[in-house]
C-alpha cells in the first residue's frame, strides 16, 4: 500500500485539466435511460474500503441494477486520472486530495462519505492515525515534539496538516516542526533507528509500530476536531451530471454497507484480510475506521481554513460544491 507524492499528483492534475470537457462518461449502459450502470471503483486497498466489498459480496449492488469491478492500485495520482479518461467511474481517497484537485481545475465531486475520524479519544477501537515515537525516546508528550522531525507519507498532504492543527489547538507553535516525506513501511525502522524523530502512521502500519516498540504520542486524525472528515467516494462532475440515477443507486448501497461494516466488525475484519496482506494477528488486534456515509458541513468548512492556513492550497476550495452532496442532512 504505497501513497503517490503531491507533486506527481498535481502534474498529473495540470495535465488532465484541459481534456475533462472531451472525456466520456464510461463504459456500459443502462437500458432505457442511457446511463452508465457498469461502474470501475478506483482504490488504494486500505481497511477504508471494506464496505465496498461488503456491498459487492452481498449482492447490494445487483440488487440495484449495478455492476461494480473493484479497481486495486495508485493513490490520487493514478485514480483521478482513471475517472477523466473513463477508465474508472468512481474514486476513492481523502478529501484533501479532492479539494486540491479542484483548485487545480478539475472538477470532482464527492457522492458518498466514507469515513471519519474517531468521536472520542477514548474509542480506541476506531483511532487509526498517530505520531509515535520510539518507546525510549525523551519525546515524551506532543509539547516535546516542537521542532522535531516527523515522517509523513506526503507533504502538505492530510498527515502534516493534521499534525499542525493539534499542536496548534493545544496552544504549541507548529512552525518548527520538519516534515520528511517517507513511506509508511519504512517509518517504524527509521524511527528506531533515530533517523527521524517522529512517524506519522495509520493503520495497520500504526499497530505494526506498537508491535515494533513504538508508542503514540499525539493522535492528529481526532486534533482539528472530533468526527473529522477523512475520506469519500468520488467522480467528475460530469459522470454525475450525466448518471444521476447511477450515482443515486450507488450512494444508496454504499451508505448501508458503510453502516453495516460500523456494527459489523468482525465481518469487516474477515473482508479486509480477503484484499489485502495484512498479517491475521495484526489485523485482528488493529483499529478500524469510524465509516461514515455522511460529513459535517462545519467540519468541512474548518478542513478548508485548515488548507489555507498552512499552504496546503492558496485560496479556499469549492467546499459546497464539492462536498455538499455528502452533508449530514
Amino acid at each position: 500500500m504505497r501513497f503517490p507524492p503531491r507533486a506527481a499528483a498535481l502534474v498529473a492534475i495540470a495535465a488532465l485539466t484541459t481534456t475533462l470537457a472531451a472525456c466520456g462518461s464510461g463504459s456500459g449502459s443502462g437500458s432505457g435511460s442511457g446511463e452508465t450502470t457498469k461502474l470501475t471503483v478506483g482504490i488504494v486497498g486500505l481497511t477504508t474500503d471494506a464496505p465496498l466489498y461488503l456491498a459487492n459480496q452481498k449482492g447490494w449492488f445487483a440488487e440495484q441494477g449495478l455492476t461494480v469491478d473493484i479497481s486495486t492500485g495508485g493513490g490520487a495520482a493514478a485514480i483521478i486520472p482513471s475517472l477523466v479518461n473513463g477508465e474508472r467511474q468512481v474514486g476513492t481517497g481523502n478529501l484533501i486530495s479532492v479539494l486540491k484537485a479542484n483548485t487545480q481545475g478539475l472538477p470532482l465531486q464527492a457522492i458518498a462519505g466514507q469515513n471519519n475520524s474517531a468521536s472520542s479519544l477514548d474509542d480506541k477501537a476506531h483511532i487509526t492515525s498517530a505520531v509515535m515515537v520510539p518507546a525510549d525516546s525523551p519525546i515524551r508528550t506532543e509539547a516535546d515534539l516542537k521542532g522535531r522531525t516527523i515522517a509523513v507519507n506526503s507533504l502538505n498532504g492530510l498527515g502534516d496538516l493534521t499534525i499542525k492543527a493539534t499542536l496548534e489547538r493545544d496552544g504549541i507553535d507548529p512552525s518548527g516542526l520538519k516534515f520528511v516525506e517517507m513511506q509508511f513501511p519504512d517509518m517504524a525502522a527509521a524511527a528506531s533507528a533515530g533517523r527521524i524523530d517522529a512517524a506519522w502512521l495509520v493503520e495497520p502500519y500504526m499497530t505494526a509500530g506498537v508491535d515494533a516498540g513504538l508508542r503514540p504520542v499525539l493522535y492528529n486524525f481526532e486534533g482539528p476536531a472530533l468526527d473529522f472528515p477523512i475520506g469519500v467516494y468520488f467522480a467528475t462532475r460530469q459522470f454525475v451530471s450525466e448518471n444521476p440515477e447511477t450515482v443515486r443507486k450507488f450512494k444508496t448501497v454504499i451508505d448501508r454497507a458503510t453502516d453495516y461494516a460500523k456494527v459489523n466488525p468482525d465481518e469487516t475484519r474477515a473482508v479486509v484480510a480477503s484484499y489485502t496482506k495484512i498479517p491475521p494477528a495484526t489485523l485482528q488486534k488493529m483499529a478500524l475506521p469510524n465509516y461514515s456515509p455522511t460529513l459535517d458541513k462545519d467540519k468541512v468548512a474548518l478542513l478548508g481554513q485548515l488548507m489555507v492556513r498552512y499552504g496546503v492550497v492558496d485560496k479556499t476550495p469549492d467546499l459546497d460544491g464539492t462536498m455538499g452532496p455528502v452533508y449530514q442532512q
